[in-house]
């Protein structure tokens, strides 16, 4: 066992992680010195793709809302990560 603690990443950044309580079986204890080194985790940003998408084009009348004018069926995302909900 090996826990450690740190905040909860969940954005991009950096992360303080400090750790401590390494578990040994009886049997190891007499057989190593354990010291502790704290660190960073550090998660960057990741560039995804869209590709394959069509906006409507219309003049501009001062509102918002243009989102309704995007076509996404058939669109691609690429550069994602395996299990990400994006």
């Amino acid at each position: 066992a090996y826990p450690a603690s740190t905040t909860s990443p969940v954005n991009h950044g950096s992360y303080s992680i400090s750790p401590s309580a390494l578990t040994l079986s009886v049997g190891d204890i007499n057989n190593y010195e354990v010291s502790y080194i704290a660190g960073t985790l550090d998660i960057v940003r990741r560039e995804v793709s869209v590709t394959g998408f069509t906006v409507a084009s219309r003049e501009y009348n001062g509102t918002v809302g243009a989102s309704a004018l995007m076509n996404l069926v058939g669109s691609t995302l690429t550069n994602t990560v395996q299990g990400d909900d994006v």
